[in-house]
């Protein structure tokens, strides 16, 4: 395999994108609707751009459309195997304020499956960072292979539309990124050090494990960098841990590779996420993420989705809002300064009621380890 290079390019390298062949053939692709995709089959083939003509994909249409984008302070990006350019992606850094955006991602037909595209789409990240970008927006095709290769790398649908470019591509799927400077991502390397392996975590994994069945699918909501994940491993058939921080799952993928653990994987994704099939799970795992969701009732709604009937939810939480007025207050104030992120701050009252009205049966609801103060329910899918 030719060894690939990643460089930025000039604008009149602009013309060279006809060096890559898009085309493909497209048997699915994806619709938003009332803010959530919805798979569609469909049978289209996507040509080589043409190098004339109305279409404003042509060679021609590109370079006109993108050359006052990059001389206006935009990034051509190229990766570059011998004298040919294989993949290209085009910056654009100020869509608007504290938003980039990724106007363009191509990968020549021979080159996919090779990580050219992920390390494309690092670099924009990089770049992107480094002018101040807190969020990266994508006007993506609707294609299986574009949408799914997005949403593998964390991107969303966009909570607000950019009203020119969803005009301009109306079939396209708005989406956006937050960019990894978050909370989690700049903790990940140091995030479980002083991760104590004692009785009391001894003591979650057995409760895990009597629920658990050898034959089981089990999804770890919020796995971080693995460490639960791939101790529960054993005593399931599978196990997918998801994580909403890229890094936290690098950090975890690389853990299962150490340790051999053949039947544990990661992915950067939500509970959302329509990769995620209804009905895929025997068991789902929430250990300290529920305080720390946008809204609690719709991804416990979402979860119970994804459980088979009678599948288990098993969550630890700490309810702050039985918490002291002293410890809430601390609470607070680690978030106003950046050294805790965003959290609710839920009874176990409150938790208890979200959880059987979004459709399970709470079979126990305790506090195992007082010292914690996490609060324990082992619910089952009606």
């Amino acid at each position: 395999m030719e060894a690939v290079e990643l460089r930025a390019l000039a604008p009149r390298d602009l013309e060279r994108i006809r060096e890559v062949d898009r085309s493909e053939h497209v048997r699915l692709q994806y619709v938003c609707r009332d803010g959530a995709l919805r798979e569609e089959v469909v049978d289209w083939d996507v040509p080589r751009w043409p190098e004339h003509g109305p279409d404003d994909f042509s060679v021609r249409g590109l370079v006109e459309r993108w050359t006052p984008l990059l001389s206006e302070g935009g990034t051509l990006l190229g990766a570059i195997a011998g004298d040919t350019i294989i993949g290209f992606a085009i910056l654009r850094p100020d869509l608007s304020p504290g938003v980039a955006e990724l106007v363009a991602l191509y990968i020549d037909q021979g080159a996919r499956r090779r990580g050219i595209a992920g390390a494309l789409t690092d670099e924009v990240e990089r770049l992107a960072r480094l002018d101040g970008a807190e969020l990266l927006y994508v006007s993506a095709t609707p294609s299986e292979s574009a949408v799914g290769f997005y949403l593998s790398r964390g991107f969303r649908i966009a909570r607000r539309v950019h009203a020119e470019l969803a005009a301009q591509e109306p079939e396209d799927i708005q989406m956006e990124k937050t960019l990894s400077n978050h909370f989690w991502d700049k903790r990940a390397d140091r995030y479980d050090a002083k991760l104590h392996k004692g009785p009391n975590y001894a003591a979650r994994l057995e409760r895990a494990a009597a629920v658990f069945r050898k034959t089981d699918s089990i999804l770890d909501v919020g796995c971080a960098t693995g460490e639960i994940t791939l101790d529960l491993a054993p005593h399931a058939e599978e196990i997918l841990g998801i994580d909403h921080s890229s890094n936290m799952v690098t950090v975890a993928n690389a853990r299962a590779r150490e340790r051999n653990v053949g039947n544990a994987r990661f992915e950067q994704m939500e509970p959302d996420d329509p990769r995620l099939a209804e009905g895929a799970f025997n068991v789902v795992t929430a250990y300290s993420v529920i305080h720390l969701l946008d809204d609690v009732p719709a991804t416990l709604a979402r979860l119970r989705d994804l459980l088979v009937p009678g599948g288990h939810l098993i969550t630890e939480t700490p309810c702050l809002g039985d918490w002291n007025f002293f410890w809430r207050a601390l609470v607070r104030l680690a978030m106003l300064v950046g050294a805790a992120p965003p959290v609710v701050c839920l009874r176990v009252a409150e938790l208890e009621s979200m959880i059987e009205n979004a459709g399970f049966e709470v079979l126990e609801s305790k506090v195992h380890n007082p010292k914690s103060k996490q609060h324990c329910i082992l619910a089952r899918n009606r």
